[in-house]
């Protein structure tokens, strides 16, 4: 669900929120060029799918393996418990992984021969191997996926972007969020209706949403707060749907109620719609958006994502700012408030690579592979080997 907020692979990772992420290989899951500046050390070259966080466990791929830390009660991270883990671990059995996105409680790896694998809850069938009911604590490979570019998941669904630029999702649909034109879950991709030219993918809790070749946008799935960005079809709507005024996306990112881009011809601008209960759209006032608004004094972004009521930005200087909700921290500004209403840099993250807003923490890849991660920390989601309370401030993930 929730992603690095790129726009090659959905999630995080989308993006994703905090259900869902994308993950990808290239310019797929949310923004190609919305990556960190490229420089002459291959460690510090743009990681837009290297770094994902679910609802309550963060994944990242560091030193060549993926490795995963929090909650682990489907066992999300993929090491055969259901333990929690306040360090990273190493899922199980993965070679040649080019990407990852976490889920509510699940989370997927994108191989570089094109197939895919996922691990963790499968309640409804958001692994993708025709069962459903049950989990996995290890990966288990998705039938049928060859071509797939980038990957996002979702609260309980999973959506693949494939090289032709077709989409396929599964899982749970209540309200839509397949875009299959029906309410039917699926425990195997279906293909998604009428989308042919994706270029970007990302998963939020109960939506889903695409940037199109030549930065248009559709959405579909849950749109009580707005969340697909066209009043038009406020409730449910299980279809493909444009967003309004939305035509230079070059990243994407799908939180729980709310949706966030950034764009390619306003000097690296960002616009958001859906919830705005916390101030997570940072448009100047608190009511929900059923189309795209502005997020007041961000500039130079360059990745975008967003988490359970909050969003984080990644800049172009490599500083990250974040906004909305603070109630545990995940705005890393220092201190606990309440609402944090516009965009605020947090403190000590610098040469960052990648950011992403789980439930409500958050946390950012630097150049050389560390991450830093803040905010609530009850099942170990900050990786620092400790467990309970809120971090206000970064803290160094361990044993990466």
């Amino acid at each position: 669900m929730i992603s690095d907020g790129s726009s090659n692979g959905g999630g995080p990772g989308g993006d994703g929120n905090p259900d869902g992420g994308p993950l990808g290989d290239g310019d797929l899951d949310g923004d190609a060029a919305s990556d960190a500046p490229d420089t002459d050390d291959a460690s510090a070259r743009p990681a837009g799918t290297h770094l994902t966080a679910g609802e309550r466990h963060a994944c990242a791929l560091v030193h060549g393996g993926v490795r995963c830390w929090g909650s682990n009660s489907a066992g999300e991270l993929g090491n055969n418990t259901i333990e929690n883990s306040n360090v990273p671990v190493t899922p199980q059995g993965l070679t040649d992984v080019v990407g990852i996105t976490a889920g509510g409680i699940h989370t997927c790896a994108l191989h570089g021969s094109g197939k895919m694998s996922c691990w963790g809850g499968n309640f409804a069938g958001e692994l993708g191997n025709g069962q459903s009911g049950t989990f996995s604590r290890v990966p288990v490979e998705v039938p049928g996926m060859t071509d797939v570019t980038a990957v996002a998941a979702g609260g309980a669904h999973t959506c693949a972007l494939h090289r032709d630029g077709t989409v396929s999702c599964w899982g749970e649909n209540r309200t839509g969020q397949l875009g299959t034109g029906d309410f039917e879950g699926t425990t195997k991709p279906k293909l998604v209706p009428k989308v042919n030219d994706a270029t970007a993918l990302a998963t939020g809790t109960s939506h889903t949403c695409v940037i199109r070749k030549g930065g248009a946008m559709s959405c579909w799935g849950l749109n009580t707060d707005g969340e697909v960005g066209n009043p038009a079809a406020i409730g449910v709507t299980n279809v493909p749907t444009d967003v309004l005024e939305i035509h230079d996306a070059i990243a994407l990112a799908t939180g729980d109620d709310h949706t966030c881009m950034v764009h390619e011809n306003d000097g690296g601008g960002v616009s958001c719609w859906g919830d705005n209960e916390n101030s997570e759209l940072a448009n100047g006032n608190r009511f929900s958006a059923f189309k795209p608004t502005t997020a007041l004094g961000v500039t130079d972004a360059v990745l975008v994502t967003a988490g359970l009521q909050h969003t984080c930005i990644l800049h172009g200087d490599t500083s990250v700012a974040c906004w909305g909700d603070d109630t545990h921290g995940q705005v890393g500004n220092g201190i606990v408030t309440p609402i944090v209403s516009s965009p605020t840099r947090v403190p000590g993250v610098f040469h960052a690579r990648a950011v992403v807003a789980g439930d409500v923490f958050s946390c950012a890849l630097l150049q050389g592979d560390a991450v830093l991660c803040w905010g609530q920390n009850d099942v170990g989601e900050l990786g620092n080997g400790k467990t309970g309370g809120n971090t206000a401030t970064p803290v160094s993930v361990t044993n990466l």
